[in-house]
């Protein structure tokens, strides 16, 4: 199976400034670098909100303008101080980790939406796609004769006389933010882990760099 969630990018812009954006890299504790990507902005077509307690801002946009499901973007109001070596990866694993740990503070975030007409917001232009193969999950749940050839019972679903059975489960998951309207240039990825999971295996690489230095 498939899903793809994509914002609706009709009334955005990518001329001039607001195609690009710049992050903060610290390879080092001493060093900074900036890296350009792709940036799209938002204007009049997204809810903004903020949650005191997590202090936390979050973005709604919807994926199209006749649609009920939108994407939500949501990000720590400020960057971890660099005096206790935190920084934006640090940042985000820990407000996922509140999130998970308190729905709470999600049903919050998304209660301070409102529109703002006279504000602007500019987010990265991306597509992320990850890969979930739940195939051992299924065996683990005890389906093993649903997957095995010769075994499974899936009489009636087809008009063919070759035995069917399930070889795989998989399930793709895409979401974008103006990648395909403006295709000239995005930012795409391709993986079987969460980005926050590639993210956290990075910063701890980057921390022991630090600390060996």
């Amino acid at each position: 199976t498939a899903t793809i969630f994509q914002t609706d990018c009709s009334k955005a812009s990518v001329e001039g400034r607001d195609g690009e954006m710049y992050f903060v890299v610290l390879p080092t504790q001493h060093q900074r670098r900036l890296i350009q990507i792709p940036a799209v902005v938002h204007k009049s077509d997204f809810m903004l909100g903020y949650e005191p307690q997590s202090d936390t801002i979050v973005a709604s946009i919807q994926t199209s303008s006749d649609s009920n499901i939108s994407t939500v973007f949501i990000m720590p109001s400020r960057q971890g101080s660099l005096s206790n070596r935190r920084g934006p990866v640090e940042d985000l694993i820990q407000l996922e980790q509140q999130l998970i740990s308190s729905p709470s503070i999600y049903y919050h975030l998304l209660r301070t939406l409102a529109k703002r007409e006279s504000m602007e917001i500019q987010l990265p232009r991306f597509s992320h796609r990850s890969i979930i193969n739940s195939t051992e999950l299924l065996r683990k749940m005890g389906f093993n004769e649903l997957l095995t050839k010769n075994r499974a019972n899936l009489q009636g679903l087809g008009s063919t006389d070759e035995q069917l059975y399930l070889s795989d489960l998989m399930q793709i998951n895409t979401f974008t933010n103006c990648a395909n309207q403006f295709k000239e240039l995005h930012r795409e990825d391709d993986s079987a882990a969460s980005p926050l999971s590639q993210l956290a295996a990075a910063a701890a690489d980057r921390r022991k760099k630090d600390s060996q230095s």
